[in-house]
């Protein structure tokens, strides 16, 4: 495998524009084919009685509802009118059934409470905002790696290294700020896993496996301190709540490495609140250097691999002398930063 990073689609550079235009919108624009864009192939044929069909069902009663539409930086409509868009949709329907077992009811709540969560949080524009250097300097990134099981032909990882953490009261105490840089650096990710503009459909549960989802590995070198701090504790939890509640069947492995002995009310925590087939993907590692066993040799070399170090990697949430928070004009599109 190859270290694969690059510069990330965001900020004023981003093709997108502060505006964050939506891929599906940017093709229609263009006017081009679906054959030339390569976004919209055949789902398979599905029998009458299919989840997805009963789920597609539901989605103007879901939309209504929620009062929003946006997800992963697609816009959800009523598919029904809209064979293009088709695709993308039955796709992120997909992950909300996977998590739910195929229990249409629960699914579409899932959905119903994500959309109207991201609305109101404004997830997607968190990947255009500053945050402050001094909590989050060295403590997220996001690297791809090649992986011909990848949808793209890459794997995307996100690192969270909490080493690098100067104060814990500075960093985790403001839980919704903390949670608002976690958030942004998910949202990265998602762009770097291409999701909404993927080509396999992704399969019916329990049949085989997801291709879009993202590696995380959490980095704990020299912070068993962290064992009775309460503000990390509270951010931990609410950032865990929301990942299980708002990103379904995003994780694909999720490695807790240099974890000290005293460091077990981390799984301890993590078992009461997500399910089994959650806590199952987690492996724990005393030596961060053992990683490159489990995930190849592409990734940094003080995690036993043989690519760039993290602090040469330039995917991650933009930092600067203080929050800076993004605001969208919802008349024209475009945005501008609010301190």
């Amino acid at each position: 495998m190859s270290n694969a990073a690059k510069t990330p689609s965001t900020g004023s550079n981003n093709d997108d524009g502060p505006s964050a235009v939506h891929v599906e919108d940017k093709a229609a624009e263009a006017g081009s084919s679906k054959d030339e864009i390569g976004l919209y192939p055949d789902w398979p044929p599905l029998p009458k009685n299919h989840p997805i069909l009963k789920f597609e069902a539901t989605l103007p009663a879901v939309l209504q509802s929620a009062g929003a539409n946006e997800i992963w930086g697609f816009r959800l409509r009523h598919i029904e009118t809209d064979a293009k868009r088709r695709f993308q949709c039955r796709n992120i329907l997909q992950k909300f059934l996977r998590a739910n077992a195929n229990n249409v009811d629960r699914a579409a709540r899932q959905l119903i409470e994500t959309l109207k969560w991201r609305s109101e949080f404004e997830a997607a524009n968190t990947v255009f905002e500053t945050f402050d250097k001094s909590r989050f300097e060295r403590v997220g990134y996001i690297t791809t790696i090649d992986d011909p099981n990848g949808d793209d032909g890459k794997a995307v990882i996100t690192w969270n290294v909490y080493g690098s953490v100067k104060d814990n009261k500075e960093t985790f105490g403001d839980v919704e700020g903390f949670l608002r840089w976690r958030v942004s650096l998910m949202e990265m990710a998602m762009k770097e896993l291409n999701f909404c503009a993927g080509r396999r459909p992704i399969p019916d549960y329990g049949c085989g496996d997801d291709p879009y989802q993202i590696t995380q590995v959490h980095d704990y070198l020299q912070v068993s301190f962290f064992r009775m701090d309460p503000s990390v504790r509270a951010s931990s939890k609410r950032v865990i709540e929301v990942f299980r509640d708002h990103y379904p069947e995003m994780l694909a492995r999720k490695f807790f490495v240099n974890v000290p002995v005293l460091m077990g009310w981390v799984y301890g925590t993590m078992k009461l609140l997500l399910p089994a087939a959650t806590t199952s993907k987690f492996t724990f590692m005393s030596y961060g250097n053992q990683l490159a066993k489990e995930i190849g040799d592409a990734i940094p070399e003080v995690y036993g691999g043989k690519g760039a170090a993290l602090d040469n990697i330039n995917i991650a949430p933009k930092l600067g002398d203080k929050y800076v928070k993004f605001v969208e004009n919802k008349e024209d599109g475009e945005g501008r930063v609010s301190s």
